[in-house]
């Protein structure tokens, strides 16, 4: 049925739609929203679109809150903009469920018991597990999850899908970069925790370093969680003191002092999932964004938005039941290149960076992935870049 009703808004898809802004709200643990009940001066349709039918129901549900400088905020933008493509054909929504898990149910269910049509989430704090309880209840909402792991026995393969980031992939080139831009042979790596996704970034990123100099030295350390900023600085001030003079940051918020530690120790870092250059930017810290070199992007907003579009343009190219891989070549991931990073990453060193990528991308270059990897392994692959 919501095939059927996809199939038949991309035949009634208006040639334009005029566009309709909406309000920054913030949000809150547990807050709701609808970017088409927000929006200002919304103006009808053009002519050749019709307004038959009800609009396409999508709830987006995040552990995040709009305002967060990261992830959140960049779906929703993107988000956003469907909204303004699409017009009245769609109404997108957010849930702002906080991170208390033992609320997630209760919300979820609300949602679906007042009509959903595409219920969308990524796998962290769980999300993807609770809401999968429930999706044989609701055989009217297909149900798309993100940043899953490579392997998910799905509830329901006919109504749900999903994709896995190749982080790896983005990280062979921040660890390719990393290691050439070190003066002292030593890096650095801080994670959340050492989840299965994040050791997948550290794999990529030693296959990287090693790739520039076999004999590169990578400091380890985890936080415990993507909450403590106050440890993240202690951590990177602890790498610094140790030698390493750049640091790549995997570690959510607490990541956010993982870069505030390293410019405070006067070297250089990575930021991860967004453009954190421009994240520190717009808070009025110039200090930690100048020494922030590029970041490791994983296209939040592609993941979600990408998924919404196929499902009304071009519903057949839905893999049900499957876990999508989405690296370089699907526009999963990719180094930010802003304005900062053209001009403070020398030329020959972009370069690198480009042919690395190229390389990636044609399959040229296959980087190990901690994806199903034995923890042995992993950590003998950590012990292959260790201090003595």
């Amino acid at each position: 049925m919501k095939r059927l009703i996809a199939l038949l808004l991309a035949c009634v898809m208006c040639v334009s739609i005029a566009a309709c802004g909406s309000k920054d709200t913030g949000g809150e643990t547990g807050e709701t929203a609808s970017a088409a009940g927000e929006a200002d001066g919304a103006e009808a349709p053009s002519e050749g679109s019709t307004q038959d039918g009800d609009p396409l129901v999508i709830w987006f549900a995040t552990a995040g809150s709009r305002g967060d400088h990261g992830t959140c905020d960049v779906t929703w933008a993107g988000l956003q903009e469907l909204q303004e493509k699409y017009g009245d054909k769609v109404e997108i929504n957010i849930l702002e469920a906080g991170t208390d898990q033992s609320l997630y149910e209760a919300q979820f269910l609300e949602i679906l018991d007042g009509g959903c049509d595409i219920f969308t989430c990524s796998a962290n704090y769980s999300m993807a597990d609770l809401v999968s309880k429930y999706v044989n209840d609701y055989p009217e909402t297909v149900f798309w999850f993100t940043d899953m792991g490579t392997e998910y026995d799905f509830a329901n393969p006919e109504t749900c899908a999903g994709m896995a980031f190749k982080q790896n992939e983005v990280m062979f080139l921040a660890g390719a970069l990393a290691a050439s831009m070190s003066e002292t042979g030593i890096i650095g790596f801080v994670g959340g925790m050492e989840s299965t996704v994040i050791c997948d970034f550290g794999a990529g990123y030693i296959d990287g370093a090693k790739y520039i100099n076999p004999d590169i030295k990578i400091i380890f350390s985890f936080v415990g969680n993507f909450d403590d900023s106050a440890k993240g600085k202690e951590l990177a001030l602890v790498q610094a003191n140790m030698g390493a003079d750049v640091i790549h940051n995997v570690a959510g918020t607490a990541g956010l002092g993982v870069m505030e530690g390293a410019a405070e120790a006067g070297i250089r870092s990575f930021g991860v999932d967004i453009d954190q250059y421009e994240t520190f930017t717009s808070k009025g810290d110039t200090a930690t964004a100048d020494a922030i070199i590029t970041s490791s992007l994983k296209k939040w907003d592609y993941s979600h938005c990408g998924f919404i579009e196929r499902y009304i343009e071009d519903p057949d190219s839905i893999q049900w039941g499957v876990i999508e891989r989405w690296g370089i070549k699907e526009n999963g991931v990719g180094l930010c290149k802003n304005e900062h990073y053209l001009e403070n990453v020398p030329e020959d060193l972009q370069k690198l960076v480009d042919d690395l990528e190229a390389k990636v991308t044609a399959g040229e270059i296959e980087v190990t992935s901690a994806m199903g990897m034995d923890p042995a392994d992993w950590e003998a692959m950590k012990q292959s870049v260790a201090l003595e």
